[in-house]
């Protein structure tokens, strides 16, 4: 497979297309679900629906080549774990 990449600023902007766009898909996503206001039912049906399109967006980002698309939208989710662990951190020490 040739690789999609020429330069290192393309792999940047694919980056932050994945992670960046997963915000965007994702608040535009649980919008329409606000403004529906479904039912528990659907909400947990829509709600795994959403993790599904996740997945697949993923899975057809690495098979375009596009890998760097593939590696920011799972990074979305885990860089405000990150900084959400660092700062209880940080607060525990502060507090001790």
């Amino acid at each position: 497979m040739e690789d999609y990449y020429i330069t290192a600023n393309q792999k940047v902007i694919d980056f932050f297309k994945g992670f960046f766009g997963t915000w965007i898909f994702m608040s535009s996503y649980f919008l329409i679900i606000i403004y529906i206001e479904l039912n528990a039912k659907n909400k947990l049906l829509i709600f795994v629906l959403y993790l599904l399109l996740i997945i697949v967006f993923i899975v057809m980002a690495f098979k375009k080549g596009r890998r760097y698309i593939g590696i920011g939208i799972p990074s979305s989710f885990l860089f405000p774990l990150l900084i959400l662990v660092i700062g209880e951190l940080v607060g525990y020490l502060l507090m001790n």
